[in-house]
């Protein structure tokens, strides 16, 4: 009876031991498993506020795009036929450029307001076929006898986009269904002495895609639901609105880089939003909150 007795006693004392053990272990798990959950909390915590800041920068990003294009900046050309000019600088932007005088007028653009004019020579000399851009000042054109060559002088003038918005002049149009981009109306209009604005229809009539050069006064822009255009005005003395000033494309570009900009920015955020949709979703992928190691399955083990 006595070694019964003390066999029993060994018994609970064993079970009493491994209930110990089994709660301790328990206690642990539990612990281990809030730790877990707050670090997931504060790793969730800091994932949403970098991607409010993302989207907080291509938010403004994108204000500034819509901004920049509600002005719209182009560059014209005076000709000076058979005429040489030089620039105040002693050196020239570029020599030898070869090319068509579209082809110069591209690329005296591509240099901005450092490039402030440029000869062509035409025929008659070694220099055929070639540009030179000069640079400083432009002084006044001039004579020339030595070969067939022509002065281009640029003109810079800003026009200001009244979006959805109808605006006419006084007398007739000066030109009527003229088909291209909003950069190529601007010129249009810029080479013509006697047009004072224009619209341009982008879509929902028979119109679209076409402008109308106004003549006379222009009247103040009113809204227009007839269908999507919008109003150019010229600046006063080549002033931009924007305080944003950009090259305008002619022929090469039918659209200006700002578009171009803005669909970038587009694609961007939509690659943002994927990434960061991925990163939090993912049911493997591991990360790491102030140096401690922790899975983003709900369902891994503790």
């Amino acid at each position: 009876k006595k070694s019964t007795s003390e066999s029993r006693l060994k018994l609970t004392e064993s079970n009493l031991s491994y209930s110990i053990l089994t709660e301790s272990n328990s206690s642990a798990r539990q612990s281990r498993g809030k730790t877990d959950s707050k670090n997931q909390l504060a790793y969730a915590d800091t994932l949403a506020r970098t991607r409010m800041k993302q989207y907080r920068a291509i938010g403004l990003m994108m204000a500034f795009v819509v901004a920049a294009t509600s002005s719209l900046n182009v560059i014209t050309f005076t000709k000076y036929d058979g005429k040489q000019c030089w620039g105040t600088s002693s050196e020239d932007l570029l020599r030898d450029f070869p090319g068509t005088a579209q082809e110069c007028k591209q690329k005296c653009r591509s240099f901005g307001d450092a490039c402030v004019g440029f000869i062509r020579v035409n025929s008659g000399s070694e220099y055929a076929g070639k540009c030179y851009f000069r640079a400083g000042g432009l002084h006044a054109p001039e004579d020339y006898s030595g070969d067939d060559r022509d002065c281009y002088e640029p003109v810079r003038e800003s026009y200001t986009m009244f979006e959805g918005q109808q605006c006419v002049g006084s007398t007739d149009d000066v030109e009527r269904d003229f088909v291209g981009t909003r950069t190529q109306c601007a010129i249009r209009c810029s080479l013509r002495g006697d047009c004072v604005g224009f619209v341009r229809v982008n879509s929902g009539s028979e119109y679209a895609g076409k402008c109308y050069l106004r003549g006379g006064t222009l009247a103040d822009p009113e809204p227009y639901t007839a269908d999507d255009r919008d109003c150019y005005a010229p600046n006063a003395s080549g002033s931009d609105a924007s305080g944003f000033t950009f090259p305008a494309f002619e022929i090469v570009l039918d659209n200006d880089w700002m578009t171009l900009l803005t669909a970038f920015l587009v694609v961007l955020l939509i690659i943002n939003i994927g990434c960061l949709s991925y990163r939090n979703c993912s049911s493997t992928k591991k990360h790491s909150y102030k140096g401690v190691r922790f899975d983003t399955d709900s369902e891994a083990e503790a």
